[in-house]
């Protein structure tokens, strides 16, 4: 119910400033940027809540912060979904290190904001935040979504840059003496396709987020790809979701960026 609640004060909200804008101006309002507007991901308030938990204890040295490729990183009994996921190299790799995995299937960057919002990180002091987030703003074009019934979806790159802009935001209020490592979002799809043309339109805006004191861009687009551009189907055996091998080259990439920023 309290779901319900929020998804209509959310559209209440949203065609209540649409109604306004138009009568002020006597022309159709731009519509809101729905990747800067926080709203609950449906049926992850028990995930949020584990969440909290870990971040109550304050132990983790490391955050990953994402969507399912995050989650996937320390699944150890891979569905029907997910071929393959991290399980073994987040014990090997990130374990020793004290990560915590705060990644959710299906997240965009609302979602995220929303969990930011609702504590999600109150009582952690990670050294460093991994962040990898804004795929599902992309891929979720022009369809519906569950937070939002009846609402086709729209999020142009810029939108979407700014979606990630406002969890940088909110994570270095949130963790100030924090690190942030943001990942470029990785390549997906056919070479050309519009996925992948948003996709580095997305990076290209994101990258320059970074200051080289607090928040650090690193795109491991290239690790994933061939030679000829096409993505690389061992390491993203459904052209979306990482093999095993895909999450090691995950961690070869920024294990000594993290390291260095650890010390």
């Amino acid at each position: 119910m309290k779901t319900l609640c929020r998804i209509l004060d959310f559209l209440l909200t949203a065609a209540a400033l649409t109604a306004a804008a138009l009568a002020a101006t006597g022309s159709p309002a731009k519509p809101a940027n729905l990747a800067i507007q926080p709203i609950v991901h449906p049926d992850t308030e028990a995930s949020l809540a584990q969440m909290k938990e870990t971040a109550s204890h304050g132990g983790a040295d490391i955050v990953f912060i994402g969507d399912e490729l995050t989650n996937l990183w320390d699944e150890n009994t891979p569905d029907v979904d997910s071929p393959l996921t991290g399980f073994k190299v987040w014990e090997k790799v990130w374990e020793p290190l004290r990560a915590a995995n705060f990644g959710l299937g299906g997240d965009r960057t609302e979602n995220v904001l929303w969990r930011i919002d609702q504590g999600m990180m109150d009582g952690l002091k990670p050294k460093v935040i991994v962040l990898l987030i804004g795929k599902n703003n992309i891929v979720a074009q022009g369809r519906t979504v569950p937070e939002l019934p009846g609402v086709i979806y729209h999020c142009t790159p810029k939108e979407t840059a700014e979606g990630v802009k406002a969890i940088i935001d909110r994570l270095q209020k949130k963790c100030p003496t924090s690190k942030i490592v943001l990942l470029g979002i990785f390549p997906m799809g056919p070479k050309d396709d519009k996925i992948r043309l948003q996709i580095r339109a997305t990076n290209s805006i994101i990258r320059n987020y970074e200051d080289n004191r607090r928040v650090y861009y690193m795109d491991l687009s290239p690790k994933f790809l061939t030679p000829a551009g096409a993505v690389n189907l061992k390491l993203l055996p459904d052209s979306e979701r990482l093999s095993g091998n895909g999450y090691q080259v995950w961690a070869d990439a920024i294990l000594p960026k993290m390291l260095e920023l650890m010390k």
